[in-house]
């Protein structure tokens, strides 16, 4: 009896043990999920605190191979600047493997729709960068 206990204790040990590393996900892997943010809502966060090395990891490398990793931390000093509440709406997977993620933006109580694309690389979400840069991403 004592041989069948220990058999079922172990068996449920080792089941344990399997499903977290089975269901355990990289923490910047799910772009709607973010340490209880979403992804907008953390890249918003780093430009609040000024870190923009962090911001820069978090940029695609096809957007920083394209135009430049000065010229994107000039972007996201200068015109990185909407800092309204940002809700998300719905994340659309596209055909060349990026994301669209789709806001409603509260900015000066006007209520407006926001489109922002990224991409997974490395286990975290890559945002592409818009070509032209003299634009802003969030209006």
């Amino acid at each position: 009896m004592k041989k069948f206990i220990f058999t079922i204790f172990i068996s449920i040990f080792i089941f344990m043990i399997g499903s977290k590393t089975i269901t355990a996900q990289k923490p910047f892997s799910n772009p709607a999920l973010i340490y209880g943010s979403d992804f907008m809502s953390f890249m918003q966060s780093l430009k609040k605190i000024g870190d923009y090395n962090m911001l820069l990891q978090f940029t695609s490398s096809a957007s920083i191979k394209k135009i430049g990793e000065e010229k994107v931390k000039t972007y996201y000093e200068e015109k990185f600047t909407n800092m309204s509440k940002l809700k998300l709406q719905s994340i659309v997977n596209n055909s060349n493997g990026t994301k669209t993620m789709n806001y409603t933006n509260m900015k000066v109580a006007t209520k407006s729709s926001t489109f922002v694309t990224i991409i997974i690389e490395n286990d975290s979400c890559k945002l592409v960068l818009p070509v032209d840069l003299s634009k802003k991403l969030l209006n």
